[in-house]
């Protein structure tokens, strides 16, 4: 048996399993970040996870209107947030309005309709990092100069997904 058709078989296995290890890793961090909405509102009313949330605050979304189109839900919610948001935010909003949905059939429609919208150039994406995972969503008068969130508009570093150091191992 040739000993280096062997190790590049192992090689080619062990970067298999690190990348399920990593999309492993993505999933726990997307499900450790939005454990917090497990709750229907009603349940959440007099808890203290809603205090410590920092996008949903009941009065805020008091003119929240079901009927509206997921664009303009889109562009309400960045309106009243009035920073640049990551899908998942957006998501949260909504899911809690509208708990029929799940939080993942709300992430992907929003996924879509952001594009739509970026198109339209009525909203526009800033990306940290070189991952789409890091990109979050708001209106272009938000970026600086230089194309950067100004600091009133900046994104909750909270939403940041780090990417594992398994994507840098190269053979």
């Amino acid at each position: 048996m040739d000993i280096n058709a062997t190790i590049a078989g192992l090689r080619r296995i062990k970067t298999e399993l690190l990348d399920r290890v990593e999309n492993i890793d993505k999933t726990i961090n997307t499900l450790e970040s939005l454990s917090h909405i497990s709750l229907p509102v009603a349940q959440r009313a007099n808890s203290d996870i809603l205090s410590d949330d920092p996008i949903i605050m009941p009065n805020n979304y008091a003119d929240y209107d079901e009927s509206k189109s997921l664009k303009n839900k889109i562009l309400h919610i960045l309106k009243k947030e009035n920073r640049f948001l990551h899908v998942r935010e957006i998501a949260s909003v909504m899911n809690r309005h509208e708990p029929k949905v799940s939080l993942k059939e709300w992430t992907g429609k929003i996924s879509a309709v952001t594009s739509v919208l970026r198109n339209q150039r009525r909203i526009t994406k800033i990306l940290i990092g070189k991952s789409n995972i890091n990109t979050f969503w708001g209106a272009e008068n938000w970026l600086d100069e230089k194309g950067n969130a100004k600091k009133e508009h900046s994104y909750d570093e909270k939403q940041l997904q780090h990417i594992s150091t398994s994507e840098s191992i190269q053979f």
